[in-house]
């Protein structure tokens, strides 16, 4: 699971099964991310203690939001795709830097042959 701890080590970020949510890591109540949308997953958490990255998948592409969690604000960050989409899947993992400007991925790749038989008697 993708699971991220807030920079003052309080919260942790991460799927709670009927959505995005903010979970103490001491005593109290999870609460849920504000701006989230259903798709979204959880990357991490920003520099700023304030701020969430979450990513969804639009078939092939991934958009990558940032979420101001004190105002439910959501901001287009980026979106991403397998340059060549021959025998590629989604982009499956993605890790992103705590200031949002570097980020690396990964993605499964399936390719066969097919062989074509002719005059065969």
């Amino acid at each position: 699971t993708d699971n991220t701890v807030s920079p003052d080590g309080r919260w942790l970020f991460a799927d709670g099964g009927d959505g995005l949510r903010i979970f103490p890591l001491g005593d109290g109540e999870s609460r849920p991310v504000p701006g989230a949308e259903p798709a979204d997953r959880p990357i991490r958490w920003s520099a700023d203690p304030n701020v969430v990255f979450v990513a969804n998948n639009v078939g092939p592409v991934v958009h990558v939001h940032a979420i101001d969690i004190t105002r439910g604000t959501r901001t287009p960050m980026m979106q991403l795709a397998v340059r060549d989409r021959v025998g590629a899947g989604a982009i499956n993992r993605l890790l992103l830097s705590a200031d949002g400007k570097a980020y690396v991925y990964t993605y499964n790749l399936m390719l066969q042959n097919l062989y074509v038989v002719k005059n065969v008697k």
